[in-house]
């Protein structure tokens, strides 16, 4: 008998900073409970709060670390893609946490079905001062010139971006925080996928669209706060579920659509 290929797990969106030890400790109940059976793990993004470069060291940012390197010990591939929040993960993290890095949009192969996944950020074409700002923080001169200036500086500027980020998407509709549905009908035909996996908009839902492809689906990954959000996939197909530490994990009764 052929035995089953191990569940893929993704998350997205956890937020993880010292002073929410609540959502550290979700991330644990995560590996140590639910996917603890992962043949692979994939994180999309904005798994920290912020990130001011690999040389920021804590006793918060350490035990992280230290707890993707033992998970990954075990066996488990973990996959990494970049967020709006912490886009400046580079390969000094990645080694020392046990993770490999991927491109902003991936095509992989899971239990038999070519799914593409990125953060989700890029997608959101309709908010044209984040995707000005976006391209600035994206290119790779910027982000080297900004990691040679002193870690403090770097952490003023983070939180400075943070709070104007923060007032000016509640200024923002939420038609121009989310997704707009002609460029992930593009992102579909160009990678030549029918299933898509993103987190980003903190709106977890499995969608359901016709492209030029045929019908597709959109699925949602959400943000680690009420809950903690994880699509689970294997043989059986995908689920797309939450849970709290101190209950067992429930799929997502969203609708589709």
């Amino acid at each position: 008998m052929t035995a089953l290929a191990a569940p893929t797990y993704f998350i997205s969106d956890l937020h993880l900073e010292a002073s929410r030890p609540e959502i550290t400790q979700a991330f644990h109940h995560f590996l140590n409970n639910i996917a603890h059976d992962a043949g692979v793990l994939y994180i999309l993004g904005d798994f920290f709060n912020a990130w001011f470069g690999d040389d920021n060291g804590s006793d918060f940012i350490e035990s992280v670390k230290t707890t993707l390197r033992e998970y990954s010990a075990k066996g488990v591939k973990v996959y990494f893609i970049h967020g709006n929040r912490d886009f400046l993960i580079g390969e000094r993290f990645a080694q020392e946490a046990g993770l490999t890095l991927l491109p902003e949009v991936q095509v992989i192969n899971l239990h038999g079905r070519e799914v593409v996944v990125l953060h989700g950020d890029s997608m959101c074409t309709a908010d044209t001062d984040y995707m000005a700002f976006r391209e600035r923080v994206r290119d790779p001169a910027w982000q080297k010139k900004a990691l040679g200036r002193p870690l403090w500086l770097r952490r003023m500027v983070a939180a400075y971006l943070r709070s104007r980020s923060k007032k000016s998407t509640m200024q923002k509709s939420a038609e121009i925080t989310d997704v707009t549905p002609a460029t992930v009908a593009q992102v579909f035909e160009q990678y030549g996928c029918t299933t898509m996996i993103h987190g980003h908009t903190h709106r977890p839902k499995r969608h359901q669209l016709s492209t030029a492809l045929g019908e597709c689906e959109r699925i949602v990954l959400g943000d680690w706060a009420a809950h903690g959000w994880y699509l689970k996939a294997d043989e059986g197909g995908l689920d797309l579920c939450h849970f709290t530490p101190e209950e067992s994990p429930e799929s997502s009764s969203e609708p589709s659509s």
